[in-house]
């Protein structure tokens, strides 16, 4: 019985130490397998004509990023493991649905082509029909015809006789326009009459309106004034309060960072900051710029500060600068890898440290 204990206790054991070995192995990859990058960038004469191109690998180009900026425009591609990814790379389900529209577009081809034959077959036979019905539709007009010219001898005597009817209706109608206009002309007497008394009474209420209106006009610029001056006033009084609350803001966070224990971690800080920095910068550059701007002033601010970085980017890069014209002509050439464990360890002697575990429970707690 313990014999057999004892071997499912041994099996767990390896078990566990292998599990144990594989998560260190991961580790030890991701921390000292080094990430690489490489960036290329040429220009000739104009902005326009640039062209740069950037990639960055990692663990034996199974992680590939490349960017690329050409003609003015951005692509990227991302390759992880066999899986592709990217702005010029289009999924499978797209390249699908296109072959789709594309049979069903020829479908739809073919159905057209069917319909128009369909039509040219039956434009044939609607041809002849349209022979036979002319035939017909000539002898129907000529019986039209007959039968229109009986209708206007009718339609002839008919008016006639009506014409004589209206020759004694005038006489009356003359008598009944003569009234009409003399009731119009007393009807419109009157009502210039009363026009004239309308507008009157209209002048006197617009009088009385006015001044009603310049009594209304002062009183409102006199409230308007005092409204303003209030306003002011409030304004003056929120500033002064501003002001005093940043003050006492000021002296708070001027106390907080000058704590003893929070100066020892800005020390600190700075010097993980600058461990941090130093293996991200390139290792390698190789390359040639000749620029020049429109003021001459940013050319020469630009090549005093590419003089001060000339020490530490090595002899193959060489900056020139062109005081006369506006230009942007040559070729430059990085290349650099970076280990993560040199940025692990710095983050991790800063959590180490009690004055930065002080200052982290001191920041929770701050309040204004």
């Amino acid at each position: 019985m313990l014999h057999i204990l004892l071997l499912v206790l041994s099996i767990i054991g390896w078990i566990l130490l292998t599990i144990i070995a594989i998560l260190l192995l991961i580790l030890c990859i991701v921390l000292f397998v080094p990430i690489r990058y490489t960036m290329i960038a040429s220009c000739n004469e104009t902005v326009k004509n640039l062209t740069s191109q950037a990639k960055i690998t990692w663990l034996l180009h199974l992680i590939a990023l490349n960017l690329e900026y050409k003609e003015e425009t951005f692509h990227w591609r991302l390759r992880i493991l066999h899986k592709m990814l990217g702005s010029d790379i289009v999924p499978k389900e797209k390249t699908i649905k296109q072959k789709d529209k594309k049979s069903n577009k020829d479908k739809k081809n073919i159905n057209d082509k069917k319909k128009i034959r369909d039509k040219t077959s039956t434009t044939n036979l609607n041809v002849n029909v349209d022979k036979i019905t002319s035939m017909d539709n000539k002898i129907i007009e000529d019986i039209k015809r007959s039968e229109d010219k009986n209708r206007s001898k009718e339609y002839n005597h008919h008016e006639s006789k009506h014409h004589e009817s209206k020759h004694s209706h005038t006489d009356s109608y003359i008598e009944e326009t003569h009234h009409t206009k003399h009731r119009n002309s007393k009807l419109e007497q009157e009502n210039k009459t009363s026009y004239y008394k309308e507008s009157k009474a209209k002048k006197e209420d617009h009088t009385s309106k006015s001044k009603t209106d310049t009594q209304e006009e002062k009183d409102s610029i006199f409230e308007r004034i005092a409204y303003t001056y209030e306003k002011v006033c409030d304004k003056i009084q929120s500033f002064i309060d501003k002001l005093s609350t940043l003050m006492r803001k000021k002296d708070k966070i001027i106390s907080f960072l000058t704590h003893p224990t929070h100066e020892i971690t800005w020390k600190k800080l700075l010097k993980a900051g600058i461990r941090i920095l130093k293996p991200l910068r390139p290792k390698k550059i190789k390359g040639r710029l000749l620029f020049g701007f429109e003021n001459p002033a940013t050319t020469g601010y630009i090549l005093a500060g590419t003089s001060i970085l000339q020490p530490s980017l090595g002899k193959f890069a060489i900056f020139e600068a062109d005081f006369d014209q506006q230009i942007l002509d040559g070729e430059l050439q990085i290349k650099s890898r970076i280990h993560l464990i040199s940025l692990v360890i710095p983050v991790i002697g800063l959590l180490l440290s009690k004055a930065v575990r002080t200052t982290i429970r001191d920041a929770r707690k701050f309040q204004l």
